[in-house]
């Protein structure tokens, strides 16, 4: 049962404290991860190649200029979130390739890549994948590429050191864009609403057919569905219905202010964007190097496109009716989203994002949870959710999350292997040959 918040508070939501740590190899997953990634990533890079920003890796740019990106080609979340997902995980692969690891063997050599090879690598990886994904934005994103690595070429980064991070780059993008060409992500859907009684009604349903799209760490979006909700004639959905109306009769001052804070709505970073910038938060305020950063991106974004997923599954499953649908009473100050209510989807990207930041940085998990549930009740203050919306929604986040932390390695290492070959490993000296 999620907590609700009082009422009464006034504040805006604030991002975690962060601890600064003594080194580099302060992060330490609470999972356990193949030894040779869990080496790599308690690497000190920042040894090898200094960074472009001194406050921030590429990684973390990167995805700052797709939130920029995502903003103006005002996409979904569901969008979004993919977006996120194949640049993070294009990142974390192209670093690890470019840092000497190929599967089947145990480490790199011991004195790590030449100065800026996994920099170049991850910018380049970064600015293929989003050219392939927004391409209206092709001159913004070269433009972001040429910039970083004149930065590399200023900071002793050689033009064959650039040009092995780039060819890195491009086979680990190359198996991606393949990948995202068969995803399912443009598929029509050719359904029918249903009609009747706690049905959910709309003209334009936001892609009713997302739950099909192909996840990363499950066979399909339906192994995450939740279970069906309340029954439209039964006593817990008129208890759920009556907390929606008595919130919107009575709202406070600081309801509000936080249905606001949280509504992430049409041309924003939408809300896995909002995680996604409180992971980059975290990162900066770490001190993490560029593999540390890059799988921290990885396993959130995954994570959370996994759990959109299963969320417009379960949406489009069930086709539950909004609170201000069963109760045209019900007053909406910040929006009606264009899909049904069952589960949240903010609860379903918060839950995911939460749940992984919480692991990789423990000291701040008691104020990731608060956020979370911060997250899931502004839904609730806004009129537009259910309480059970949000209950479900974060159980399938959590249970993304989860996966995303057990299964996460094995995914990029599956990548590298799709775009190297079982058993490939070229060394450091080799690579930029």
């Amino acid at each position: 049962m999620l907590t609700k918040l009082p009422g009464g508070r006034g504040h805006r939501p604030r991002p975690p404290k962060i601890r600064r740590p003594r080194s580099s190899r302060w992060f330490a997953p609470v999972i356990i991860v193949p030894a040779a990634l869990a080496a790599l990533a308690a690497c000190s890079d920042g040894t090898t190649a200094p960074r472009l920003d001194p406050e921030r890796t590429t990684t973390v740019r990167w995805n700052a200029l797709a939130r920029e990106l995502v903003i103006a080609e005002r996409m979904t979340p569901p969008e979004a979130s993919r977006a996120y997902a194949y640049l993070s995980v294009a990142q974390f692969a192209s670093a690890m390739a470019a840092r000497g690891f190929r599967p089947g063997v145990m480490l790199p050599p011991l004195d790590g890549p030449p100065v800026g090879q996994v920099e170049a690598a991850v910018a380049a990886a970064s600015a293929r994948i989003l050219s392939a994904l927004v391409p209206r934005q092709v001159a913004r994103i070269d433009f972001e590429l040429q910039k970083d690595l004149a930065t590399l070429r200023g900071r002793s980064a050689t033009a064959e050191t650039i040009e092995s991070g780039r060819r890195i780059a491009d086979a680990i993008a190359a198996s991606l864009e393949e990948r995202a060409s068969a995803d399912g992500a443009s598929a029509e859907w050719d359904g029918t609403a249903p009609n009747g009684s706690g049905v959910w009604t709309g003209t334009a349903p936001q892609l009713p057919a997302w739950g099909l799209v192909r996840p990363w760490l499950w066979n399909s979006g339906s192994e995450l569905r939740a279970p069906p909700p309340p029954s439209f004639d039964s006593d817990a959905f008129r208890t759920a219905l009556a907390e929606v109306r008595r919130i919107a009769d009575e709202r406070t001052t600081a309801q509000l202010e936080i249905a606001r804070y949280w509504a992430d709505g049409a041309g924003t970073y939408t809300p896995p964007g909002h995680w996604n910038a409180l992971a980059a938060d975290l990162i900066d305020g770490s001190g993490m190097g560029e593999l540390q950063a890059a799988r921290t991106m990885a396993l959130v974004n995954v994570a959370m496109m996994d759990a959109v997923i299963g969320c417009w599954d379960t949406k489009f499953t069930y086709w539950v009716v909004r609170p201000y649908q069963a109760d045209s009473g019900i007053s909406t100050p910040i929006g009606r989203p264009p899909h049904p209510s069952y589960p949240s989807g903010h609860a379903c990207s918060s839950g995911a994002g939460a749940a992984v930041l919480a692991s990789l940085f423990p000291t701040t998990a008691a104020e990731l949870e608060r956020m979370a549930v911060e997250a899931c009740d502004s839904r609730v203050y806004a009129g537009i959710h259910y309480r059970f919306d949000a209950e479900a929604g974060m159980t399938i986040g959590r249970e993304a999350a989860a996966r995303a932390l057990e299964r996460g390695d094995a995914l990029i290492r599956s990548q590298i292997v799709r775009a190297f070959g079982a058993g490939e490993h070229l060394a450091t000296n080799q690579i930029t040959e």
